[in-house]
């Protein structure tokens, strides 16, 4: 089996999210229970790029198990101090007791 390269990487920037706990829409899936949560703004800093998230372009489009675990799947629009847009995504995960993953 081929050894795997180190991918290098670098501290880009912190995350702070406004927005309600509760979700905005629930949805009863094959899969479980889906629950679209709307993020109402927030900010991000770090040593090379700052900015806003948009609000309005930021959901959380996440699942919830059986014991309380939820899935984040997130989709944002950053806008930079420059005015530069910016989609970011990411996949994550919430256990019972509040911790992110």
């Amino acid at each position: 089996m081929a050894e795997l390269a180190e991918v290098p990487v670098d501290f880009l920037f912190t995350l702070q999210l406004h927005g309600a706990a509760q979700p905005d829409h629930v949805f009863v899936t094959t899969w479980g229970r889906r629950r679209e949560t709307k993020v109402k703004g927030g900010t991000f800093s770090g040593p090379r790029l700052s900015g806003t998230v948009v609000e309005g372009l930021a959901n959380d489009w996440g699942a919830v198990a059986e014991d309380g675990t939820s899935g984040i799947d997130a989709n944002l629009v950053l806008r930079t101090s420059s005015g530069e847009a910016i989609f970011m995504t990411f996949l994550g995960r919430q256990d019972s007791s509040g911790r992110t993953q």
